[in-house]
């Protein structure tokens, strides 16, 4: 997982981590870019708070999920009620990397 500013200066780097149930990340306020790189060797449970959008400015928080072939079974599901929130769901049938998120105005789902 990487976190950038809007920049593109990287703020934060996780790449090998276990023992954690849940990784939990939470940005600040103001426009955020999260990259999640998937793959199916090791699946991963994510969930990632990008805060309240700030009413000033027109900012937004981006979450890039990038998977590599084989290409998963790819479940996205964003809130009724909230669509700034929901969950994507990446099968490779040997491993499946959950993503959940809140406050993120833009989602994006593609091959690296």
């Amino acid at each position: 997982m990487l976190m950038q500013n809007t920049a593109s200066a990287t703020l934060l780097t996780l790449t090998n981590y276990t023992g954690i149930q849940t990784l939990k990340v939470f940005t600040l306020d103001g426009a955020d870019v999260v990259n999640v790189f998937t793959g199916p060797a090791i699946g991963r449970s994510l969930f990632i708070d990008a805060s309240i959008p700030t009413a000033k400015k027109k900012l937004t928080d981006k979450l890039n999920i990038f998977y590599v072939f084989p290409k998963p079974r790819i479940v996205h599901s964003a809130a009724t009620q909230l669509p700034r929130s929901g969950l994507v769901d990446l099968d490779y049938g040997t491993s499946r990397t959950l993503v959940q998120y809140s406050d993120t105005e833009d989602i994006v789902i593609r091959k690296l």
